[in-house]
Order: structure tokens, then C-alpha cells, then sequence
């Protein structure tokens, strides 16, 4: 048992697919939804963000590379993962490009490989935010030392004018004596 839910958009036109993709998951504990076309897939990614997307390149109506390049712009830190019986290394390579986070071949033999990349994804997707938040942090600690030795190079500056004022009153006063 995973520590997260994580919740998965099947999206693709064949429902013998969205289906057979959705039981298989369900059965290892993802919730799933599923979405017939590309729009229905914003429309349902708009309305509640999934944690990773599985898209099919070949859609009628708004292709897969529409919908993942509406995705990736909208939704920089959503895993997509291309599952598509197109299979062509450019196709691959195209998706890669376009922002996607791993490309699967249909049909899927094994869908443990499914598995494993969305596995995969999801803790890339977390390293990431880790990583983003631990950024923030370093640079919230960076601001707050610089402004503290700012703070502490004025109040040296202020004691050292202090200070010089005080040898310089003493020598005057030697002199007059």
C-alpha cells in the first residue's frame, strides 16, 4: 500500500482500453478516471487535477499532441505519460519533446510496465516539488542571514563611527591638556 492516493486520467478514444487500463489499476489501488476525448479530458483535469495523465496520441477531434501541449502548458508539474499504439520512435521523441514525462507502446503486454512508469513519474513528480520547496527554503534562509549581517555591518559601522569619535575626543582633549 502506497502512502498517497493517487488518482490517474485514463484518457483515449477505445473503451475496451480505458476499461482495461482502469480495472487494472483500480485493482493496484489507484483511483482512476477516464475521459473518451481530449476535451473531456481538460474539462475533467480543469475541474479537479489528477496527480498523472495517461494519453493516447490517435484521437478523433483534438489530438493526443493537442491535449499535451494544452496540459504542459497549464499544468507544468503534471506527469503525462503518452500510451499509444502509434509505437513510432519519432512519435516517442516528439512526445519527449512536447513535454511528455514517458511513452508507452499499446498494447501494452505486460501492465506492469504501465505500472512501474507511473510509479516512476509520480516520485519524479515529488523529487521535483521536494526539491522546489527545499529551494525555497535555502532562499528564504539566504534573504534572512543577508539581512541580518546588513543589519549587523550597520551596527559595527554605527560602533566603529562611535568609536573614533570617542579617539578623537580624547586626542583633542590630550592636546589642550
Amino acid at each position: 500500500m502506497r502512502d498517497e492516493q493517487i488518482t490517474v486520467l485514463v484518457v483515449d478514444d477505445e473503451a475496451i482500453i480505458r476499461e482495461s487500463i482502469g480495472a487494472y489499476l483500480e485493482d493496484s489501488e489507484y483511483t482512476v478516471r477516464k475521459a473518451s476525448s481530449g476535451q473531456k479530458a481538460l474539462e475533467m483535469t480543469a475541474e479537479s487535477l489528477p496527480d498523472i495523465v495517461l494519453l493516447d496520441l490517435s484521437m478523433p477531434g483534438m489530438s493526443g499532441s493537442e491535449v499535451l501541449e494544452q496540459l504542459v502548458s497549464l499544468y507544468v508539474e503534471l506527469p503525462v505519460l503518452i500510451v499509444s499504439g502509434l509505437g513510432s520512435l519519432e512519435d516517442a521523441i516528439g512526445a519527449i519533446k512536447r513535454g511528455a514525462w514517458d511513452y508507452v507502446t499499446k498494447p501494452i503486454q505486460n501492465m506492469e510496465v504501465l505500472e512501474h512508469s507511473i510509479e516512476q513519474a509520480i516520485e519524479k513528480r515529488n523529487l521535483r516539488r521536494d526539491n522546489l520547496r527545499y529551494r525555497e527554503h535555502l532562499e528564504q534562509e539566504v534573504g534572512q542571514r543577508t539581512r541580518d549581517l546588513k543589519q549587523r555591518t550597520v551596527e559595527l559601522e554605527e560602533t566603529q563611527s562611535r568609536l573614533l569619535g570617542e579617539i578623537e575626543e580624547r586626542r583633542n582633549t590630550e592636546v589642550e591638556l
